[in-house]
């Protein structure tokens, strides 16, 4: 059996910490939000690998370390309402639940979103 828990762990301190991302919201939503479980099964090895993760229709699973670095400039407040568009799988919009007062996540991807939605 894996353990995603430690694989969790040290993506954040080999990719997350090492790029300047150190706001502790960050690190701890990462921290806690399973990304394996926003990953196609076939791909949950990959899920926490420094790659993008293809979904196919040209839509990806950002990599960590980019995500991280988009949260880190989005500077998100407690207090902020998001907007998540094209959430894919649900992994930013779960991450972004951790992060403000709510989300609103849209997929226009009908299969995508019932498969986000299992």
């Amino acid at each position: 059996m894996t353990d995603y828990a430690t694989r969790r762990t040290m993506m954040v301190d080999t990719q997350i910490r090492p790029s300047d991302v150190t706001k502790f919201p960050i690190i701890s939503a990462m921290l806690s939000v399973p990304r394996e479980n926003f990953v196609p099964r076939n791909k949950r090895e990959a899920a926490y690998m420094g790659d993008n993760i293809d979904l196919g229709g040209n839509r990806t699973i950002l990599e960590p370390r980019t995500f991280a670095k988009m949260l880190d400039a989005l500077d998100i407040q407690p207090t902020d309402f998001v907007l998540d568009i094209g959430m894919g799988l649900g992994y930013s919009a779960a991450v972004l639940s951790q992060l403000g007062e709510a989300v609103v996540a849209v997929e226009d991807d009908q299969t995508r979103f019932d498969e986000a939605s299992e």
